[in-house]
């Protein structure tokens, strides 16, 4: 398991040979969380109010999964 730490909150992210799995996903003080998941991605966003957003994606198609946080 990973974790990443973020302006918006707190991200763990359980990472396989071939595949990855959101494990939780903490949002900080005042922030909310979204998660959108398909069978080659998950994103985890964190917002708020203001337009304030951070995503935390993970990919793993056809490669192992690499997090970039944006």
């Amino acid at each position: 398991m990973r974790s990443y730490t973020t302006e918006g909150g707190r991200v763990v992210i359980e990472l396989g040979g071939h595949s990855a799995k959101l494990v939780p996903a903490t949002p900080a003080p005042d922030w909310s969380v979204r998660v959108w998941t398909n069978s080659t991605w998950v994103r985890v966003g964190l917002g708020r109010d203001g337009g304030t957003t951070v995503s935390v994606f993970c990919t793993w198609n056809d490669h192992p999964p690499q997090v970039e946080i944006v």
